[in-house]
C-alpha cells in the first residue's frame, strides 16, 4: 500500500470533529427574507450577503436553498478552528445553485471553511472572469466536497495557501481556464474522486499547480480536456489511480514535478505526457522511459456514455479500469460514496465498479416458495433479485428491489413451474451487471384426494385414483404389504386424466398382485426439468385389497 502524507490524518480529524456552541443559519433564495432571523428553517434569510464579512463564528453551519445570483463577492472573513469548522452546506434534500458573476462567488479569508453539496454555474463560459471559491493568501484547512462547478472560468482557486486542503467527489465541467488553480507556494493538497470533463476551448486545465508541494491526485476521471494535470515548478506531486481519456496531453510537468505516478489509465490522448519545456511523449511506453507509470495501462476505460449532454463515467463490466488500481491509504470510498475496493483490487478512476454477486444458489423449500442465497459483494450493498418464467425475462418478469440481505425467500410462486433467476448488486447509486440466469423450478404439490376404487378390484389388481395437478405427468407409486414392508416401486411416466363432476383425477391400476391380500399405497408427483427430477411430498398411505 502506498504511504500517504501525514496531513491526511489531520484532515480526517478535522472532518469528523463536532462543533461546540455552533449556530445554524438558513438562506432560501426564493422564499426567504433578509428581515428574518435566519436561524430557523421557517424564518430563512434570502441573500448570501447576510453571511458576508465576519458574521459567522467558529462551528457555524449555513444551509442554502434555491438559486442565488450574488450582487457582490461573498467574503468569509471569520475563521473556524480544528474542532469547529465553518460549513456552507446544501439545505437537506435541496440542490442550491449559485451563479458565478464577474468576481468571486466566495472569497475565503479565514481558516477552516468547508463547502458541501453546492452547484456553481454561469449561463455560459462567455463573458465571465470568475472563480467560484477563491482562497486568500495564507489560508488553509478546507474541504470542498460533492459540489458541481460548470460554465465558469475557474472552479476553485488561490495563491500562497497554507495547505491542508481536500477536494473530493466534485464535478468540474465546461470551464474556460481551470477546474482547480493554485499558483504560488501552495502545500498539502488532496484531490480525490473528482470528475473533470469537457473543455470548450480545447486548452483549459483540470488541475493547474505552480510551486505546489505535497500534492495527492488520486482516483479522478479526466475526460475531453486540454491539459488534465499541469504541475510547474512543483514537488512531491503523487498521481495514482486516475483515468485520462481523450485529452490533449494527460500530464504536464517540469523535471522536478512528479514524485510518484503510477497505476493510471491512459486512452486516446494526443500525448500521454509533456515534460516542459519541449519534450512530448505520445505513448505510455515512451512516457515510461522516464520511470513513470510502470504499472499503468493504455486501454479503453469503457465508460457507460460519453455522448455530449448525457455523459456517464460509470464503468462497463469490460472496463480495463476494474481491479487494476492500487490501494491508497485514506481513500475508502468513491465519487458516489461507494466502498472501495469492490473486487480483487481498487478500480482506477472516480467510480468503483459494483461487483457482480457470485455463487447464486437456490433451494426448493415447498411448492410455492424458493430460498435463494449469494455471496455478499460489499458491506452496505443492496440487491435486486429478478425472476421470470422464460430465459429472456420478457414474461412475468418480477423484481425484488433494495434487498439488504443475501438470503431471501420468495413466496407466492406457481407449483411445479420452472423459473429463471438473476441478481445484481447496488453500492449506493452504482450497480453491477446481473449474474448469469439460473433455472430452478418449484416443487410439485403434495398428492391429495388419493382413494382406492374398490369397485374395480380383482384378484390380481387394485385401482387407485388421486387429484390431477397442472404440469404434472410423472408420478411414483410405492406399494407396501400389510406389514408395511415396501414390496414395489412403480414409475408412472404418462398419465391420463378423467373428470368426475367438476374435478380432475388420475387413475392407476396396479397389477400382478396376490388374491385376497391387503396392501398400502402412497403416491408423489414428480417434475423433470432438464436432467433433474424434482419431487413433491408423498400422499398419505391408503389401504387397498384384492378380491
Amino acid at each position: 500500500m502506498k504511504k500517504l502524507l501525514p496531513f491526511t490524518l489531520i484532515m480526517g480529524f478535522l472532518i469528523i470533529a463536532t462543533p461546540a456552541f455552533a449556530a445554524e443559519y438558513y438562506i432560501d433564495a426564493q422564499n426567504g427574507s433578509d428581515s428574518n432571523t435566519g436561524i430557523t428553517e421557517d424564518a430563512p434569510w434570502q441573500n448570501l450577503s447576510k453571511i458576508s464579512g465576519s458574521v459567522l463564528s467558529a462551528g457555524d453551519t449555513v444551509y442554502l436553498k434555491g438559486e442565488f445570483t450574488p450582487a457582490a463577492t461573498v467574503s468569509l472573513d471569520s475563521a473556524g478552528t480544528s474542532g469547529n469548522v465553518i460549513t456552507i452546506n446544501n439545505w437537506p434534500d435541496e440542490t442550491p445553485e449559485i451563479k458565478i458573476i464577474n468576481g468571486n462567488s466566495f472569497l475565503v479569508n479565514g481558516n477552516y471553511h468547508d463547502f458541501n453539496g453546492l452547484t456553481f454555474h454561469n449561463d455560459s463560459v462567455v463573458n465571465t472572469n470568475s472563480t467560484a471559491i477563491s482562497y486568500g493568501n495564507g489560508i488553509g484547512f478546507s474541504t470542498v466536497s460533492e459540489c458541481i462547478f460548470r460554465d465558469g472560468k475557474v472552479g476553485i482557486g488561490g495563491a500562497g495557501l497554507n495547505g491542508f486542503f481536500n477536494f473530493k467527489q466534485n464535478t468540474f465541467t465546461n470551464f474556460s481556464n481551470a477546474g482547480v488553480k493554485f499558483e504560488s507556494n501552495d502545500a498539502n493538497l488532496i484531490i480525490e474522486n473528482n470528475i473533470f470533463f469537457n473543455d470548450p476551448s480545447g486548452s483549459s486545465f483540470g488541475l493547474y499547480l505552480v510551486n505546489a508541494s505535497l500534492v495527492e491526485i488520486e482516483n479522478n476521471t479526466f475526460y475531453n480536456l486540454g491539459y488534465p494535470i499541469v504541475a510547474f515548478a512543483s514537488s512531491s506531486v503523487d498521481v495514482y489511480n486516475n483515468i485520462f481519456s481523450s485529452n490533449t496531453a494527460a500530464i504536464n510537468t517540469t523535471v522536478s514535478g512528479l514524485a510518484n505516478c503510477n497505476y493510471n489509465l491512459f486512452y486516446n490522448n494526443s500525448n500521454v505526457g509533456i515534460l516542459w519545456p519541449v519534450q512530448s511523449y505520445g505513448s505510455l511506453a515512451e512516457w515510461q522511459t522516464l520511470g513513470y507509470d510502470a504499472n499503468s495501462l493504455e486501454e479503453d476505460p469503457s465508460f457507460i456514455s460519453t455522448t455530449s449532454g448525457s455523459e456517464n463515467f460509470y464503468l462497463n463490466p469490460i472496463s480495463a479500469a476494474i481491479d487494476t488500481g492500487t490501494a491508497v491509504l485514506g481513500i475508502a470510498e468513491d465519487f458516489d460514496g461507494a466502498i472501495r475496493p469492490q473486487g480483487e483490487a481498487y478500480d482506477i478512476g472516480a467510480y468503483e465498479y459494483a461487483t457482480i454477486p457470485e455463487h447464486l444458489q437456490i433451494t426448493q423449500t415447498n411448492p410455492k416458495k424458493l430460498s435463494l442465497s449469494w455471496d455478499e459483494t460489499c458491506t452496505g450493498c443492496t440487491y435486486t433479485l429478478s425472476y421470470a418464467i422464460n430465459e429472456d425475462f420478457t414474461e412475468n418478469d418480477n423484481n425484488l428491489e433494495n434487498l439488504p440481505a443475501t438470503d431471501q425467500e420468495v413466496t407466492g410462486l406457481i407449483p411445479a413451474k420452472p423459473y429463471y433467476w438473476k441478481v445484481k448488486a447496488y453500492n449506493g447509486a452504482r450497480y453491477s451487471s446481473y449474474t448469469e440466469s439460473l433455472k430452478a423450478p418449484t416443487k410439485p404439490l403434495k398428492v391429495k384426494k388419493i382413494k382406492h376404487l374398490s369397485q374395480y378390484a380383482t384378484g390380481e389388481s387394485v385401482k387407485i385414483r388421486w387429484k390431477k395437478y397442472k404440469r404434472i405427468r410423472n408420478y411414483r407409486v410405492l406399494l407396501y404389504n400389510s406389514k408395511n414392508k415396501k414390496i414395489r416401486t412403480i414409475k408412472i411416466k404418462k398419465t391420463r386424466k378423467f373428470v368426475q363432476g367438476k374435478k380432475k383425477y388420475v387413475k392407476k391400476t396396479i397389477k400382478n398382485l396376490k388374491p385376497d391380500k391387503k396392501y398400502r399405497v402412497k403416491v408423489r408427483a414428480r417434475k423433470k426439468v432438464d436432467e433433474t427430477w424434482y419431487n413433491g411430498k408423498f400422499s398419505k398411505r391408503i389401504r387397498a385389497k384384492t378380491l
